[in-house]
């Protein structure tokens, strides 16, 4: 018997011998008096005479069975109740024992108000961190009760707990949700309950409004018949976000009429309007440092020339979001005007916008060194001029090109349709750009020449130390256009192929006629059918080894590392050979293996 039904029967047989006792104090008088009455009839309590006495026998068995289950009752009670006397004081110890409950009160408060921030709006109220965190023990429920920012957010499923919540804010200024999106990733059940509250936007503010000189931060997703009556008739003072986007069935944009009376928030610093008109002469639009346009039409009543006013206006900008805006042909304007200086801008993102905005956005801004550019495109095969500018341009507006360490170039074709990936960096900690390019090819030659060729011209990419290219199946670039992208890339040291053709790996060849990269020491090859005579020949060529070659001591680098992985002719098991001639020529040899779904590798040992 294991020691848990030991215990078991342990507790069974002391509570066969105290449970008797019990009763006895507890029924004296009753057992007493209905033993008296069985032993006059000389029957048992089952026995049965005259009407009257079965009557007294049936109500006396039911007074005992009641007095009985009250006695049941009161011991279960009084077990609890000692059980939570003696559990309370261990709980409480174990509590105090978890590293989580050792840190800082004011850190625990940090720690909540964080975790309400990042919930999704698409929670049960009954799962909320509100409900559920002081409900941990008594510690965290009184810091969650003396921290104001923990009740602030108010969306369409907290606002049941809205006079719970006030009641401890403290006059703390509000965070107000009235959307479904939790990372822009909307789940079904949050959708179906948006849309049953939101039916009435003025019943969802109604309760707010006596607080509306407390407002922060509004974000409300909206459909264009909601629209049709002003949102917010009178002043929000304190208002520092605004986020009002319509849903992507808006074939017009809903227009915002007398937003906040025309009395702008002067303290508005983060402003996102998607799939809503506001005029671009606005107020709305002065002294933000974020600011992000999405889903507009501004052909009938705006130009370029009031965007740039916008812009002009905003001279601590930091954030701008510009995508699928539309704008006349007629307002481009021309790109010898002096470009405009955002200097503290520190991201810029432009996505679907036509080529030519999209270049004269790139062209008519003065970029600072240490913005990130993340662009996306759609369109034919011309749109790589958009994209790819004057070396000129690029040096006076997008400096940031010039501190490129890091690249990396991914790039695939389905039907016509070529889809390209640049992500650049600094090599230490800024993302510098971040290009996705979709372009429906027309002209059936080598699109990727093209490209490359586009690289090697015009991006300012002579500092560049490390470089991956991971190649599709369709219409790979010829050796020709490679070389003649590593002909611009002087400080070269590091390349990673992938899924590349064995001409790329025959440009690195050293020979008397064409040494490329001249300072590369490490070369990564992965998914490639080279086979092991093809590898020492490039291994050789470029270590210092080569007899027919030989390696100056100032400005050239040996080869010293060479990584693979998933070669087709080469196995992992019968690689030892290959390792110790590539150990010969004093070239590090190390097969890698892929850990998880991204291109992360690993030695494999």
């Amino acid at each position: 018997m294991d020691p848990s039904s030991k215990l078991y029967a342990k507790m069974q047989a002391a509570a066969a011998a105290i449970l008797p006792q019990l009763m006895m104090q507890a029924l004296p008088q009753n057992t007493s008096s209905v033993e008296r009455e069985d032993g006059q009839n000389g029957r048992g309590v089952a026995s049965f005479g005259a009407p009257r006495a079965e009557e007294k026998c049936w109500t006396m068995v039911d007074e005992k069975c009641a007095i009985i289950a009250s006695v049941r009752d009161a011991i279960i009670e009084a077990a609890m109740a000692h059980s939570v006397h003696l559990l309370n004081p261990l709980q409480t110890r174990f509590n105090q024992l978890v590293p989580i409950s050792q840190l800082p009160n004011k850190l625990l408060s940090y720690i909540f108000v964080l975790t309400v921030d990042t919930q999704c709006p698409a929670e049960r109220v009954e799962t909320r961190a509100q409900l559920t965190i002081p409900l941990v023990s008594r510690q965290w429920r009184q810091i969650a009760l003396d921290t104001p920012g923990f009740w602030t957010t108010i969306d369409f499923v907290t606002r049941r707990l809205m006079p719970w919540s006030m009641a401890h804010t403290k006059g703390t200024p509000l965070q107000i949700r009235l959307d479904p999106f939790c990372s822009h990733h909307p789940s079904r059940e949050a959708e179906k309950l948006y849309f049953k509250e939101s039916a009435d936007h003025e019943g969802f503010f109604a309760p707010l409004l006596p607080y509306i000189d407390r407002w922060r931060t509004l974000s409300i997703y909206v459909l264009s018949p909601h629209l049709s009556k002003p949102l917010f008739p009178s002043p929000v003072p304190q208002l520092e976000q605004l986020e009002i986007a319509a849903g992507l069935s808006t074939t017009q944009p809903p227009i915002l009429h007398n937003l906040f009376a025309n009395h702008m928030p002067a303290g508005l610093r983060r402003l996102c309007f998607e799939g809503v008109y506001q005029p671009l002469t606005s107020a709305i639009y002065v002294g933000l440092t974020s600011l992000k346009l999405e889903r507009v039409d501004y052909r009938d009543c705006d130009s370029l020339c009031h965007l740039l006013g916008v812009l002009k206006a905003c001279p601590l900008l930091e954030e701008l979001c510009l995508g699928e805006l539309k704008f006349s042909e007629s307002d481009l304007l021309n790109e010898s005007q002096p470009p405009l200086t955002l200097p503290h801008l520190l991201k810029a993102e432009y996505y679907r916008l036509d080529n030519d905005l999209l270049r004269y956005f790139l062209v008519s801004i003065e970029y600072t060194p240490s913005v990130r550019l993340q662009l996306e495109t759609d369109g034919q095969g011309d749109g790589l001029r958009c994209v790819f500018l004057s070396p000129s341009i690029f040096a006076t507006n997008l400096p940031s090109f010039l501190r490129i360490r890091n690249l990396e170039i991914e790039y695939t074709c389905m039907v016509g349709l070529w889809m390209v990936t640049i992500k650049a960096s600094d090599g230490i900690s800024d993302d510098l750009l971040d290009l996705r390019l979709h372009l429906l090819d027309e002209r059936r030659d080598n699109f990727m020449n093209r490209f490359f060729c586009y690289l090697a011209r015009d991006l300012p990419l002579q500092h560049l130390e490390a470089l991956s290219i991971k190649c599709g199946n369709h219409d790979q670039p010829n050796a020709a256009s490679f070389a003649q992208l590593l002909r611009g890339l002087p400080a070269l040291n590091s390349l990673s192929l992938g899924y590349c053709s064995l001409s790329f790996v025959d440009a690195l060849i050293v020979t008397p006629a064409s040494r490329l990269c001249p300072l590369l020491h490490t070369l990564r090859i992965t998914h490639s059918d080279i086979t092991r005579e093809e590898l020492l020949e490039l291994a050789t060529s470029r270590s210092s080894a080569n007899k027919r070659v030989k390696i100056p001591s100032e400005g050239v680098c040996a080869l010293r590392a060479l990584e693979v992985h998933d070669l087709t002719h080469i196995e992992y098991d019968k690689s030892t050979w290959l390792e110790r001639e590539l150990d010969d020529i004093s070239v590090r040899f190390l097969w890698l293996c892929k850990k998880g779904k991204d291109d992360v590798y690993w030695p494999k040992y």
